[in-house]
Parts: C-alpha cells; sequence; structure tokens
C-alpha cells in the first residue's frame, strides 16, 4: 500500500455497521504519566479501549506475540499504535520500524507531544498546536497534531486507519476464496472489462486467466447472445435480482459451450459473472430466471 497523508484518509467511505467492534489502542511512551493520561484521554472517544504502555520493549514483544499468533483469538489483539513524535528506541532508532519488523500492516499514529493540551474530562484535547505532518513512512503510519486536532478527530484518525486496515483485510480473506472456489467467478468493471477472472472461469470459457483479464466479457459471446444478456440478464440484475440462466460462451477455436450462469449487479456498476461446468457443446442458450439472494 502507498503512503498516504490525512485527506486521503478522511477520503475513505464509512465502514459498514459490522466495524462497530471496539479498537484496541496501545499507548506507548517511556513516560509513563504521559502514557497514562493520553490513554485516559482516548477511552473517551468513541470505540476506543486504550492501554498505556511505559515499556517500548514491553510493547514490542506484546506486538509480536500477537502478530504470531494463529490462535484465532482477537480479544486482546492491539488494533493501533500510538506514540509520540520523538520516542526512539535504546539504540536511537525510530520504534516504527521494530513495529513493522512483527507487523507490517499494524496501524500507527504519531503525535506532538507539545501539543498535548489540557486531558481533564470536561475538555480533553489534544494536537492544539499548529504543527507539520510528518512524512508517512508506510500506507499505515499517520500524524496527528493540526489546530483543529480536537481529542474526537485523533480517535477518528484511529478510527479511519483502523476500519480501513480491517477491510483491506476482509477484502483480502474474500479474494483468497474467490481465487480458490471451484466455480468460475469474473469480476467485471463499470466499462465491462475483466479486473478478475480466476482459474476455473477461464477454463470453463476455453482460455487463459491471462488472456481474459482485461479484456471485454462481451468477447466470449456472440452478438446475438451479447442482445439477449444485454436485454434480457444485465436488466434483471440492475434491478437488484439475480439472473441464473444457461449463457453460450464463444471459445477461441470457434466452438461454443453452454454453462449455467449466475449474474449479479456490484454497487459500482460492474458486474460478477459465476459460471457452472459448461454442458455439451453447440447447447442453445435458454432465457433464465432470477432471485433475490
Amino acid at each position: 500500500m502507498t503512503a498516504t497523508d490525512p485527506s486521503s484518509i478522511a477520503s475513505i467511505p464509512p465502514p459498514p455497521r459490522t466495524f462497530r467492534n471496539p479498537i484496541t489502542v496501545l499507548v506507548v511512551d517511556d513516560d509513563a504519566h504521559a502514557a497514562d493520561r493520553v490513554a485516559t484521554a482516548l477511552e473517551a472517544a468513541d470505540r476506543l479501549e486504550a492501554v498505556a504502555e511505559p515499556s517500548l520493549r514491553r510493547a514490542l514483544r506484546r506486538i509480536e506475540r500477537e502478530s504470531g499468533s494463529d490462535d484465532g483469538s482477537e480479544s486482546d489483539a492491539i488494533d493501533c499504535v500510538v506514540v509520540p513524535r520523538g520516542l526512539t528506541t535504546a539504540t536511537g532508532g525510530d520504534p516504527v520500524g521494530d513495529f513493522r519488523s512483527s507487523a507490517a500492516d499494524l496501524p500507527v499514529v504519531r503525535y506532538d507531544p507539545s501539543a498535548i493540551g489540557p486531558l481533564a474530562a470536561d475538555r480533553p484535547e489534544i494536537g492544539r498546536a499548529v504543527t507539520p505532518r510528518d512524512a508517512s513512512v508506510d500506507g499505515w503510519t499517520e500524524f496527528h497534531g493540526v489546530d483543529d486536532g480536537s481529542l474526537e478527530s485523533f480517535g477518528a484518525l484511529i478510527r479511519r486507519l483502523v476500519d480501513h486496515r480491517r477491510a483491506v483485510d476482509l477484502v483480502g480473506r474474500a479474494l483468497a476464496g474467490v481465487t480458490t472456489a471451484r466455480d468460475g467467478i469474473a469480476i467485471v468493471g463499470p466499462d465491462g472489462t475483466v479486473e478478475f477472472a480466476n482459474r476455473p472461469y477461464a477454463g470453463r470459457v476455453g482460455f487463459d486467466r491471462g488472456d481474459v483479464v482485461g479484456t471485454d466479457w462481451r468477447d466470449r459471446h456472440s452478438p446475438d447472445e451479447v442482445d439477449r444478456l444485454e436485454s434480457v440478464a444485465l436488466p434483471t440484475a440492475r434491478d437488484g435480482w439475480r439472473w441464473t440462466g444457461a449463457c453460450a460462451y464463444r471459445r477461441p477455436d470457434g466452438t461454443t459451450v453452454t454453462a449455467r450462469t449466475s449474474l449479479v449487479a456490484l454497487d459500482d456498476g460492474g458486474l460478477l459473472f459465476v459460471v457452472d461446468e459448461p454442458r455439451a457443446a453447440d447447447d442453445t442458450a435458454t432465457e433464465g430466471t432470477s432471485s433475490d439472494e
């Protein structure tokens, strides 16, 4: 992932409601009093559960232990690390590099310790001073310290980074499932270009994967079949239904195979094709059925 700045983070669409689960923040500072003050302030922000850790070595051990855990438990997992700008390792290095060695995409937020205002319960504020933003060393590290940097904006930055990471993880798991699925699956962009096709899809329509991605989905059908799909299947799918029916696919050698196909419209205007095992060559394509599943 490329480096980002706060304006790009702010442009990330709000996450779905399934992302409402709490976010565990580890506040690391060798000044124990400062770590406690920041953690206490962040506890007041929506969805944040903050833990103060005055020992960088213990923090690194905890991150390393949790990133290497394979028991599936996420109850105590650290979602984000908050560190003051200027915090260094025992050798004078940047602790973010050590974080990255254990968890490459763990969200990290730096803050300017000189910009911490009063943290009293009646007016918790962080980042009051106007300070230059640190250059992000990767896509998961941001700096908080702008002049409107209230506690809520600090919390919002943490939530956006963590929710974005969770969304990326979710997409990655879904893509892994699609890649290994037995069904033939192709994802088509709004312009009709195939953006992804797994091996079963390519094999069932008679192409190599590399010859499918980047082409128009219509290239694998006769003009009459394209007309039928565009007049029957696509309107059904774009009305919010799943269209299912037999489709005739034209292979590179000129032969035709017919396969049961499901077609779903995506929110961005794209399409999802799910193709079963083909039937005998040159079968006649039939009208499909629709479902709201």
